[in-house]
């Protein structure tokens, strides 16, 4: 999963976002493939270096598992790889499922509801993704609307492994 000279192969393309731990920006990886290429950014208090690897680690228990079964990770990003503090994803250009809400909300004149169909096959798409990853005994832990994203064909991903954990099943989680 690493490539090699990421940064010079990279064309960037535009900024995307910032979080609180890192930037999102799109990129031409080798000028054939637009890409999501994050980079992680130093905050006090914050090890950004613990914090890649616990990422990385989620990333390539979900890689392996994708490549068993690549039906049932359709619906999480797809990672490329990594170099230095910085993560490279597929482009998944159709916004967010927060960007996704404001721009059905604006669009209606009246008080009516969002389309059912269209919100009950984003919410399959959701779950989907959700028991792939709870399958491969990973908790997202941030799974909000800003780590929804949509390709550009409509589907839904599950984005945004920051947060992310692998569960050691030897190792029971109390709940209270």
């Amino acid at each position: 999963y690493v490539l090699e000279k990421m940064a010079s192969a990279m064309i960037p393309t535009g900024y995307c976002f910032s979080g609180r731990f890192g930037q999102v920006i799109s990129a031409n990886y080798k000028g054939l493939v637009k890409v999501a290429v994050k980079t992680l950014m130093s905050v006090p208090g914050y090890d950004i270096d613990v914090a890649l690897e616990k990422e990385k680690n989620v990333l390539a228990r979900i890689g392996n598992a994708a490549v068993l079964i690549p039906e049932a990770a359709k619906h999480v990003v797809t990672y490329h790889g990594y170099q230095g503090h910085s993560l490279c994803f597929e482009w998944v250009g159709g916004g967010t499922l927060k960007t996704w809400i404001a721009n059905k909300k604006a669009k209606r004149k009246d008080d009516t509801e969002l389309n059912i169909e269209e919100c009950s096959t984003n919410a399959y798409q959701m779950a989907h993704g959700l028991a792939f990853l709870h399958a491969n005994q990973i908790v997202h832990r941030d799974l909000k609307p800003d780590n929804i994203g949509f390709r550009v064909d409509g589907s839904c991903v599950i984005l945004d492994f920051g947060h992310s954990i692998v569960l050691d099943p030897e190792k029971r989680s109390k709940t209270w």
